[in-house]
């Protein structure tokens, strides 16, 4: 009798101990998954203000002074100064690295969004469109700094043509999921359209009396726009903890 009672208690400790080793083998694995997604929040927001930062300096180190609502920022990206032809190393250098590291950085935010439409599977089709045109725009804008215009001027205007153009895509895409999911306030939706229309009328050439200033306002807004999408994410911490 004493023996089958010390059995069962000891059966009883093993699957206490069995069970806790479960709960705490899974918030391991829930707690590595939601590092994971802050980890990419993290470096999107590290590459964007560094794109804002390096863009900065390098119109401060543009020969000649840079103007902020004349000069285009492909201008930054060349090998001579528009202003005094003068040669330009620090601000082309710099315009190359803010490119590809923004473009790069990017690339982890195409994909975290994806995880936030998981439930539905229409969202969830959408959201992953959506990141496909995203994740073509990230390279693209690499390309933008890596094909100088006055170098490669074809391949430039393709990347910064399909840059816009799939960026545009890409959040008309996004803003469709987010008025579909029921989670997401429909502002976020409305704010990503207003958006979209501000780039696809600036691709149409209609600011053209003020297309650099209207360019610096989508490349920035682009990054404000990822920004407040990704404040979204990391407020999320139910939906962080099912991914």
């Amino acid at each position: 009798m004493k023996k089958s009672i010390i059995l069962t208690n000891s059966i009883e400790k093993i699957r206490v101990e069995l069970l806790k080793s479960w709960d705490h083998l899974n918030y391991l694995i829930t707690l590595s998954k939601k590092s994971w997604v802050r980890l990419c929040i993290l470096i999107t927001m590290i590459g964007g203000s560094f794109f804002i930062l390096t863009t900065i300096i390098a119109m401060f180190f543009y020969p000649g002074g840079y103007n902020f609502a004349t000069n285009f920022f492909s201008e930054l990206g060349m090998s001579r100064s528009t202003t005094n032809h003068e040669p330009n190393p620090i601000s082309s250098v710099l315009f190359l690295l803010a490119c590809t590291v923004v473009g790069a950085s990017l690339i982890p935010f195409w994909i975290v969004m994806t995880r936030l439409f998981s439930e539905a599977r229409v969202t969830k089709y959408i959201s992953y469109l959506g990141s496909i045109s995203g994740l073509i725009s990230s390279v693209l804008l690499m390309g933008v700094g890596i094909f100088p215009t006055d170098r490669e001027i074809l391949a430039h205007f393709i990347s910064a043509g399909g840059f816009f153009i799939s960026l545009s895509i890409a959040i008309i895409i996004y803003s469709l999921a987010i008025f579909l999911d029921k989670n997401y306030r429909k502002l976020y939706g409305v704010i990503g359209l207003g958006f979209s229309l501000f780039i696809i009328l600036y691709i149409c050439r209609v600011f053209y009396l003020i297309d650099p200033l209207a360019q610096k306002i989508s490349v920035y807004g682009y990054i404000s726009w990822a920004v407040f999408q990704l404040s979204k994410i990391w407020k999320l911490k139910n939906k962080l903890n099912t991914i």
